[in-house]
């Protein structure tokens, strides 16, 4: 899932919510990552303050979530939403 562009300004802050739907049961797991690298957080949020150049680029939320249907056997599923973050100097 793709949920847009940012466009920040240099030193400033964005906070970023990944959309999800809980599990059965609602164990929910976060990891977020900028470019290949496990990044910032392991929450549904996150939020990157005095934006730096480094800050650019992509950015990827995934959820793990465990569903453990009735008379099924337990899946663990995972879904990635991405997005891209455009530093600006002024």
């Amino acid at each position: 899932m793709f949920v847009g562009n940012y466009t920040v300004l240099l030193n400033t802050t964005l906070s970023v919510t990944c959309p999800f739907t809980a599990g059965n049961p609602p164990e929910t797991r976060f990891t977020w990552f900028h470019g290949n690298t496990l990044t910032i957080g392991s929450q549904q949020n996150i939020s990157l303050s005095s934006v730096k150049l480094s800050n650019e680029g992509y950015y990827k939320c995934r959820v793990n979530n465990t569903m453990d249907p009735t008379g099924c056997a337990t899946q663990d599923e995972y879904t990635e939403t991405t997005f891209y973050v455009d530093v600006q100097c002024e």
